[in-house]
């Protein structure tokens, strides 16, 4: 319940002041140290669309609450690359929250071994 509480409530309004007093630029390489479960990188990544943003964290609660998000949403990737053959990489990685295409590739390749293209030719 925490993290839940964390990553949508009360942090958020002071997650988003702490980011807004950052300058961070579409390229920077960033590295979100803390607490929560992916919220601020969710954030980070919408800031740096063309960067690359990893998170880090000591706690085991945090971990598996960010690990099921992102199972989540590549679950969803797969399921729209497989059904919706008509729709491009950049319309999914919208569809999806990620701020540009390429960080979209990246991060699903990362996590599944292939990049969308290659995934799609699969099924």
């Amino acid at each position: 319940m925490m993290v839940n509480g964390m990553n949508g409530g009360g942090h958020a309004a002071m997650a988003n002041w702490a980011l807004s007093s950052v300058e961070i630029g579409e390229n920077d390489h960033i590295l979100d140290i803390g607490c929560g479960g992916g919220a601020n990188i969710a954030r980070l990544l919408q800031r740096a669309p063309k960067g690359v943003v990893q998170g880090i964290d000591y706690s085991s609660v945090s971990v598996a609450k960010s690990s099921k998000v992102n199972a989540k949403a590549i679950a969803e990737a797969k399921m729209l690359l497989h059904i919706r053959q008509d729709l491009s990489l950049k319309v999914i990685a919208d569809m999806l929250g990620f701020g540009e295409q390429a960080s979209f590739s990246r991060y699903f390749k990362h996590e599944t071994g292939v990049s969308p293209t290659e995934f799609r030719a699969l099924e």
